[in-house]
């Protein structure tokens, strides 16, 4: 190898392996990070290379934090709170409020009369089957459907998501600049007013992804296997998206619990890129900010 030959090598290599750090580095020192007085984390870094801010909020909250009777209800929140709130995704929530609480009720008394197993009541369980399905038609002609996602979606928003992982929660969007405001508007209503409408027919939609993600693949089967061997007494073994015999009894009234005692501002962090001002977008936060 020539001398020439020697230089552009080492150039290459540079560039390959030096370059990636001085990039993370770079963007390390653009991060301001700044604490609410309600203990909720803002991390903020202005990129003006187009006008449009990618924004995260992840909770820190996820499969590891669920107790025995709760396995899946991290995954499953993460669902719910696409639902609504008492302002959005209701005609009228408080027409719909006391179907909601008869629908829990009767949710209640049909896993309770399940759970007795072989001294069950089959005319009983019935019975109630019947009254919930017919409880929560009645429900719907106050739903609207995907309201948060119509919204954001009128208004340039693309990419709006959630996922759920085994130490974390997090819901994302991007949209152009100027629509921050009406982010922050929406995401502080749903931290503040989510309410957990269609609980028991989303369960059923996570009960069918569960079956045909896992119980019907292989592939799913085996991983999942492997994971709850290799985590034999630690929270790591268990599924996010929970086991089936524990998605059947998850309740509504166990899942607001849950969102309650997780889904605060001193357990948020909030991460924002874009076309941005530090200053203005903190008294922005700060102006919709949930105590």
């Amino acid at each position: 190898m020539n001398a020439l030959q020697r230089i552009v090598l080492f150039t290459v290599l540079c560039v390959v392996f030096i370059a990636p750090f001085a990039f993370c580095q770079g963007l390390e020192d653009k991060v301001q990070e700044y604490t609410m007085k309600n203990g909720m984390k803002l991390l903020l870094v202005e990129r003006h290379t187009s006008p449009t801010v990618a924004a995260w909020i992840r909770y820190r909250v996820g499969s590891v934090d669920e107790r025995s009777d709760e396995r899946g209800l991290a995954h499953l929140l993460e669902h719910m709170l696409f639902k609504g709130t008492k302002t959005l995704g209701t005609t009228n929530y408080a027409e719909e409020k006391p179907l909601l609480d008869k629908i829990e009720q009767t949710a209640q008394a049909l896993m309770l009369e399940k759970s007795r197993r072989e001294n069950a009541s089959q005319e009983t369980i019935d019975k109630l089957k019947k009254e919930l399905y017919a409880l929560e038609r009645a429900a719907e002609k106050y739903v609207v459907k995907e309201e948060f996602s119509q919204i954001y979606a009128r208004n340039g928003g693309s990419g709006y998501n959630a996922f759920t992982s085994k130490d974390g929660t997090t819901y994302l969007i991007n949209m152009p600049a100027n629509k921050m405001e009406l982010w922050a508007a929406i995401e502080s209503d749903r931290m503040k007013n989510a309410v957990l409408r269609e609980f028991y027919t989303e369960r059923d939609v996570v009960m069918e992804e569960r079956r045909r993600s896992y119980e019907t693949e292989p592939e799913g089967q085996l991983w999942e296997n492997f994971v709850a061997t290799a985590f034999v007494a630690h929270p790591y073994g268990q599924p996010i998206i929970g086991w089936m015999s524990d998605l059947e009894n998850l309740s509504r009234t166990k899942a607001e619990a849950f969102l309650h005692k997780y889904y605060a501002p001193n357990n948020a962090i909030i991460a924002i890129v874009g076309d941005i001002k530090i200053a203005e977008t903190i008294a922005l936060v700060e102006n919709f900010s949930v105590t």
